[in-house]
């Protein structure tokens, strides 16, 4: 498969302010306001599982695996 653009949002629920780091091959910091939104896209992502951390300590995880489309 070709790599995909993929738009990544991360939102704070909490009121609080985060950082958020998707670790991909070039990896991508978003810096998310108290009560806000931050979002980022990312290209270039192959088939895979990329961690996403979350004020230092991986909360969650982006997976890659399929092409767009109907």
């Amino acid at each position: 498969l070709n790599p995909l653009p993929v738009e990544l949002t991360v939102v704070s629920n909490d009121g609080r302010r985060h950082t958020a780091v998707l670790r991909s091959p070039s990896p991508h910091a978003l810096s998310v306001p108290a009560g806000g939104r931050a979002s980022v896209l990312v290209s270039g992502l192959t088939v895979g599982t990329y961690a996403l951390e979350l004020d230092g300590a991986d909360r969650a995880a982006l997976v890659v695996g399929v092409a767009p489309g109907p």
